[in-house]
């Protein structure tokens, strides 16, 4: 099951939004992760304490042992998946590189591990921590592409405007931004990625013309946006496809606590918490 991603060799058919945002004073990630409706019956809150390591509280899948969460450390991490074919097996599986990142005491300690250790198949993994902000690595089986804070929004590609770039900010949807090693081939199954791109680019600079600072609310507002409609950020089921938002999660890394919505962000079904730092003898358990 923690290999799916590469016995699935570069097929998928879920689509998310993600981004970091980052100041001396703040740091926070959020992402909407989209799939198939029926999986949300599968999502599991899953905690676990592990001396020395950090203890991790993540939002998962039945069996799967890293996903989108964060760790008592201040060190969070989200996925966006890309349709590229190709696998590596010398690399770390796509579940796996998830778990040595919240197993990391720091988000750049995060990112040079699977810096040297590689990711067996196509994904962009985007790692924060409280103390240093976000760094988005894109991965095919082949190579590893750093998108670094403040470095998107200064071309005229799919996640720039021609205008400055995106200071503290790292943003990501389901497919390649950055170029890869010769004979990389990437199939755009979601052709809204590329819009998605665009408009949460749009949201955030908006915000940051505007001098605002990041905040829970700021990424939880950008989170519900319908722009494109039905296949925007905040995603809904069409005709032809059953993609759907199935929950929308926003991380305080200062405060090592995130909020997750699940559903659709913009109407959720049900509010969890999640704290790494809890024990369950300190809720009566």
């Amino acid at each position: 099951m923690n290999v799916r991603t590469e016995i699935a060799y570069g097929m998928f058919n879920d689509g998310c939004t993600a981004l970091s945002w980052y100041t001396k004073e703040s740091s926070f990630v959020a992402q909407n992760w989209d799939w198939q409706h029926e999986q949300k019956a599968n999502l599991v809150a899953l905690r676990i304490h592990q001396r020395p390591k950090p203890s991790i509280h993540m939002i998962t899948e039945a069996g799967i042992i890293g996903k989108i969460g964060i760790n008592s450390c201040g060190v969070g991490v989200l996925l966006n998946a890309i349709s590229s074919p190709g696998l590596s097996y010398t690399s770390l599986p796509v579940h796996l590189a998830l778990r040595a990142v919240l197993d990391s005491s720091s988000g750049p300690s995060a990112v040079q591990e699977l810096k040297t250790a590689r990711v067996a198949a196509a994904c962009h993994i985007m790692i924060a921590d409280a103390e240093t902000g976000g760094t988005g690595l894109e991965c095919s089986w082949k190579d590893m592409a750093e998108i670094e804070m403040g470095s998107q929004g200064t071309g005229t590609g799919s996640e720039g405007q021609g205008r400055g770039g995106l200071r503290g900010v790292v943003v990501h949807t389901n497919h390649f931004v950055r170029e890869h090693a010769t004979g990389i081939a990437e199939m755009l199954e979601l052709p809204d990625s590329i819009a998605r791109l665009a408009r949460i680019t749009a949201l955030v600079r908006e915000r940051l013309e505007k001098g605002e600072q990041p905040s829970a609310q700021a990424l939880e507002e950008m989170l519900q946006d319908e722009s494109g409609y039905p296949t925007s950020i905040n995603r809904h089921e069409t005709d032809s496809s059953t993609v759907a938002t199935l929950f929308s999660v926003v991380m305080d890394l200062k405060t090592r606590k995130a909020i997750v919505k699940l559903g659709r962000p913009s109407e959720p079904e049900d509010v969890v918490v999640l704290d790494p730092e809890m024990r369950g003898d300190e809720r009566g358990e």
